[in-house]
């Protein structure tokens, strides 16, 4: 609470309401403080929710889900009815391939039919290649919000090291002034000083703009508004250690969404091309008609036995003899079928080479990271060193000032470092098909 704002609570001609206006003011407060702060966990699932590459996939599946039950609802009678009313003057004819009737139904499905049995089961592996791209694409949602989220958590971070970072530089730029102005340091040494200064706010500024455009990018995932959006550091999961002498090469393969979907659409390809080439196979089809036919078309003047009620049941066989243009269409599906399996082998390829590519940098990674470490604790011991100094006067009060910034600056790449190692490892993760279990582990 500010003093203004006690003050006037204590003031005794304040009125009721204005004093119970200024509690409200001071209570909630915080509150909208606290609303702007978001956990990791519930960052991911709003993202979840909101995602509109989730809505798109959504729409694929539910296409293919479409798709698969047309074909099969082929061997399901398809039955239609009409009637065919007209007027008839000597035989009566067929109106639209049909005697005129004043009710009919007609009924036809597939009995028998080889290609169409194939492109079911294409139908079928597309389905499951949409199911499974859905499920890739969350996972692709979850590494995009999880990399936003603990990039911005990291700069806030480092924003605070580097503000603190600044305030050094300009004591240290203050000191080496009033040193040059009494003549105990160069006006060289007075420009490094201002440059150091001026670095520092460079990062900052830098830093600052990254750190906008995340919040804001973070806040469109998960509709809120980006001004005063907060991370929370400690709801962040650890990331776990991977070995190098894992083969996270295989493991991926093995279990990635790409090279399952580019499978299943080689399986598609191939019985598509199946179906084509089951196209000059014999058919069967089973069709049936009922017909009432009236009265006043002059049916019982020209047929001996005319009855009003007539139904009809039986197959209808196919036997393809001669169809060149269709024999060409099953070699395309052929060579289809090839190109499937060509760029199958290349998702293959790709994603192993990602994930090798990913775990030796982990290596490279870890490394950079114990070198900044060491580098931070180098400097905060210089630190000490030089407060010894101090009292020998083997060292002046710029000398400390420019070794505590040199230990924030070593403080600020140790952090940078680490967000470095945890992203290659989160991209791993995803590689590797863990990234759900590690970003939204299953609450006990």
């Amino acid at each position: 609470m500010s003093n203004q704002a006690a003050q006037s609570l204590r003031h005794p001609c304040l009125s009721f309401f204005a004093r119970l206006s200024a509690l409200l003011l001071i209570a909630l407060t915080p509150l909208a403080t606290f609303a702007q702060q978001i956990t990791f966990r519930k960052a991911l699932e709003i993202a979840l929710k909101r995602s509109g590459t989730l809505v798109a996939a959504t729409v694929e599946r539910d296409k293919a889900s479409a798709a698969y039950k047309e074909l099969r609802s082929t061997y399901l009678p398809n039955a239609v009815f009409g009637s065919g009313l007209g007027y008839t003057f000597g035989v009566p004819l067929t109106l639209g391939g049909s005697a005129p009737a004043l009710f009919n139904v007609n009924t036809q499905q597939y009995l028998l039919n080889f290609a169409q049995r194939n492109y079911i089961r294409a139908a079928h592996m597309d389905l499951n290649a949409a199911q499974i791209d859905y499920a890739d694409k969350a996972n692709q949602v979850l590494l995009d919000t999880a990399l936003i989220y603990i990039e911005l958590d990291s700069l806030n971070e480092r924003l605070r090291a580097l503000n603190d970072e600044k305030q050094l530089a300009e004591r240290a730029s203050y000191i080496t002034s009033q040193r040059s102005d009494i003549g105990l340091d160069s006006a060289l040494e007075n420009k490094r000083a201002q440059l150091m200064a001026a670095r520092v706010a460079a990062r900052i500024a830098e830093a600052e703009s990254s750190a906008e455009l995340l919040r804001d990018r973070l806040g469109r995932l998960v509709g809120v508004p980006p001004e005063g959006l907060q991370t929370d550091h400690a709801s962040v999961p650890p990331t776990p250690e991977i070995s190098q002498d894992r083969d996270a090469a295989a493991a991926a393969v093995e279990i990635s969404s790409a090279v399952k979907i580019a499978d299943e659409r080689v399986k598609a390809a191939a019985f598509r091309a199946r179906a084509e080439h089951d196209q000059l196979l014999p058919s069967v089809d089973l069709a049936s008609q009922y017909q009432l036919l009236s009265t006043y078309n002059n049916y019982e003047q020209y047929y001996k036995t005319f009855t009003r009620n007539n139904y009809s049941v039986g197959g209808v066989l196919r036997f393809p003899l001669f169809n060149f243009a269709q024999r060409a269409h099953a070699r395309a599906a052929d060579i289809e079928v090839s190109r499937a399996r060509n760029e199958a082998g290349t998702v293959r390829a790709q994603v192993s080479d990602d994930t090798l590519r990913i775990q030796r940098s982990l290596r490279q990674l870890s490394a950079l990271l114990q070198v900044a470490k060491l580098e931070y604790e180098v400097a905060q011991a210089n630190i000490d060193a030089i407060r010894s100094r101090l009292t020998t006067g083997q060292a002046n009060s710029r000398d400390l000032e420019n070794a505590r910034i040199d230990a924030a600056d070593k403080y600020v790449n140790y952090l940078q470092a680490q967000f470095d190692l945890q992203k290659a490892t989160i991209q791993l993760l995803r590689q590797t098909g863990e990234i759900q279990s590690w970003a939204l582990p299953t609450k006990p």
